[in-house]
């Protein structure tokens, strides 16, 4: 594939969260909405030998790469977790590795925006965003990515989960 296929495959995708000149989505939504991009994850995860349990995909807009993450139990969780990540520099050729500790992992916000409109559960995790935001939870963007800082955030406004719900205590 040449980087001009990469980037017309990148203007057909019409979902995704979008973080400057990123777009992130759940892996299994391409296979439904856009298999092309998808036959390109599923062709870079071969050649790679990236195992299938990566489901987060980041397409890069400025760039001629693309990085595969395992967030673990992504749809059971409020805010998954990152494990593992392989970012693959198409134009190179080469693949960077990137393991990341349980004790302070990046998570998730925002779930809804990874999936298709059309996801079985995009709107039970749009309403839980929406009590999020109404608790002023994201606030601080910067840190809020991060699980020990999320995790006090919540204790600091007496604030659990249940589910994808949010409660107070």
């Amino acid at each position: 594939m040449t980087q001009i296929d990469y980037y017309q495959k990148l203007k057909t995708l019409d979902f995704g969260k979008r973080i400057g000149e990123n777009i992130y989505v759940l892996e299994s939504e391409l296979e439904k909405h856009n298999p092309e991009l998808y036959f390109l994850t599923q062709s870079i995860k071969d050649e790679y030998n990236i195992p299938d349990y990566y489901n987060i995909v980041k397409f890069f807009k400025a760039s001629f790469k693309i990085s595969l993450s395992y967030y673990p139990h992504f749809e059971e969780m409020p805010h998954p977790e990152i494990r593992e990540s392989m970012t693959i520099n198409l134009k190179e050729g080469k693949a960077k590795k990137q393991t990341f500790g349980e004790e302070n992992p990046q998570i998730l916000h925002r779930k809804e925006t990874f999936v298709h409109p059309s996801h079985p559960q995009r709107d039970k995790w749009l309403n839980m965003t929406h009590q999020e935001e109404e608790e002023g939870l994201y606030q601080d963007t910067k840190r809020i990515g991060f699980k020990k800082y999320w995790e006090g955030l919540l204790k600091d406004k007496s604030l659990y989960y249940k589910g994808h719900t949010l409660i107070r205590i």
